[in-house]
């Protein structure tokens, strides 16, 4: 199946949007880690964190969980770029554009 674009409807990241985003997404994928402060990193996205588990609040979004190295780390799933030309990319891709433009 090819997902070619996420419709998300909601102002706020929510367990709807993590189960869709868990039920395409296919885990792991690499990703770079693009935050607002600090150089970029390479990191193996393992999983999303549960939105009923924590403050999923719409400034921070989803999180996700992976590893650098052999270091474990969460990051701001509004923080990855990853490959546009795979179905992942293309999932990531999506989210960023709604949540840095329509939350």
């Amino acid at each position: 199946m090819t997902v070619s674009s996420v419709t998300i409807v909601s102002q706020q990241p929510d367990s709807s949007d993590h189960k869709y985003l868990v039920t395409y997404l296919t885990f792991p994928f690499k990703a770079t880690v693009s935050p607002e402060e600090g150089p970029a990193l390479t990191v193996s996205i393992t999983g999303l964190l549960d939105p009923d588990e924590y403050d999923c609040t719409e400034h921070y979004g989803l999180i996700c969980h992976g590893k650098q190295g052999e270091r474990e780390v969460d990051v701001l799933l509004g923080e990855l770029e990853a490959d546009e030309k795979t179905p992942n990319g293309l999932l990531v891709s999506d989210y960023l554009t709604w949540f840095w433009n329509w939350r």
